[in-house]
C-alpha cells in the first residue's frame, strides 16, 4: 500500500517504489530532463513535474495531494505490485534474473496516446536524443504555452501543418507518416481514445492502418499508453537480446521472437521487454 504525505509544496512517497533514472532512461518517454543529482523533470499532462529521490523517499513537486492522486499515481503506475511481477519473470530464467537485477527500478508509464503515437513514429531509425529534440520542437511550435511547459499539440492543432513545416523540425521521411496519422484521426477513421477494452490484436490492427506504423511502433503505443502489458515491441536492442539469450545467437525473424515472447512471458511481456531493452542497451 502506498504511503504518501503532502509537504514542502509537493508529495513525499515513502520507500523507493521505482528508480526515476531507469524508468525515464529505458526508451519509453521523451519529454524529460535531468536537473541535478537524482532530480528529474518530466513534462506530461500539461505540467512539469520534478521527481527527487533521496534515500528511501521520493518527492514529487510542485504537486498537491489531489493532483498526485488524480494524475501521477496512474502515470507512474504506482499501485501495481512490481515485486510480484519481477518474481514471476525471474522464476527459472537466469537471463531475466540478470536483467531484472540490473534494471529493477523500472516502471511502465501510462502516457497520453496521441503524444505516444507521434513520439514513436518519430522514433523510427532515430536516436533518443534526436527524438527528444523533435518532440520538444513539436510542443514549442504547435503546442500551447503554459507555466508547466509547452503542451504537446493534439491532432486538431496539426491539421494545417504541411510537410515542409514538419521538415523544419527534422522529421525527415517520418513527416508523411505523421500527416497520415493527423488525417485519419481528425477524420474519425481511428479513435485512439475509444478502444478501451479492445483485445490487443484489434488495437494493433487499428494502429497499423496508419501509414508508417508497423508492429514495433504499434506495440510501443499499446504498451506505454494503452496499458496492454503483454505487448512486446521488438526494436534493435530487444531483437539482439532475444537472439543472444534465447536463440543461441542465431538471426531470428521478429514474428518468431514474438511467438516465443508470448509463450515465455505471456501477459508480462511488456515488463520483460523493458528489462531486456535497458539491460542490453546499457550493459549487454
Amino acid at each position: 500500500m502506498l504511503e504518501y504525505a503532502e509537504e514542502r509544496g509537493g508529495v513525499t512517497l515513502a520507500g523507493r517504489p521505482f528508480d526515476a533514472g531507469q524508468t525515464l532512461g529505458c526508451g519509453q518517454c521523451f519529454r524529460f530532463f535531468k536537473e541535478d543529482g537524482e532530480t528529474y523533470g518530466i513534462i506530461a499532462n500539461g505540467r512539469t513535474l520534478y521527481v527527487r529521490q533521496a534515500g528511501d523517499k521520493t518527492l514529487f513537486y510542485p504537486c498537491g495531494l489531489e493532483e498526485f492522486k488524480k494524475i501521477w499515481i496512474n502515470y507512474f503506475d504506482l499501485e501495481t505490485d512490481y515485486e510480484k511481477i519481477k518474481s514471476r519473470l525471474i522464476s527459472g530464467d537466469a537471463v531475466m534474473r540478470e536483467a531484472v537485477s540490473y534494471g529493477g527500478g523500472i516502471r511502465l508509464l501510462n502516457q497520453d496516446r496521441w503524444e505516444t503515437l507521434i513520439s514513436f513514429i518519430i522514433s523510427q531509425n532515430n536516436t533518443i536524443r534526436n527524438i527528444q529534440k523533435i518532440v520538444a520542437g513539436f510542443a514549442a511550435k504547435y503546442g500551447e504555452k503554459n507555466e508547466g511547459g509547452d503542451s504537446f499539440p493534439g491532432p486538431e492543432k496539426l491539421a494545417r501543418a504541411a510537410g515542409a513545416e514538419l521538415a523544419e523540425l527534422k522529421t525527415g521521411f517520418r513527416a508523411k507518416y505523421i500527416l497520415d496519422a493527423v488525417k485519419k484521426i481528425n477524420a474519425g477513421e481511428i479513435d485512439l481514445y475509444g478502444m478501451d477494452g479492445y483485445p490487443a490484436e484489434r488495437v494493433e490492427a487499428e494502429l497499423t492502418r496508419i501509414n508508417g506504423v508497423g508492429p514495433k511502433v504499434a506495440n510501443c503505443v499499446m504498451l506505454f499508453s494503452f496499458g496492454l502489458r503483454g505487448a512486446f515491441p521488438i526494436d534493435t536492442w530487444v531483437k539482439k537480446a532475444m537472439e543472444r539469450f534465447y536463440f543461441g545467437g542465431k538471426s531470428t525473424p521478429a514474428p518468431e521472437i514474438k511467438k516465443l515472447a508470448e509463450k515465455k512471458f505471456g501477459g508480462l511481456g511488456g515488463y520483460a521487454q523493458q528489462y531486456l531493452f535497458y539491460y542490453m542497451r546499457n550493459h549487454g
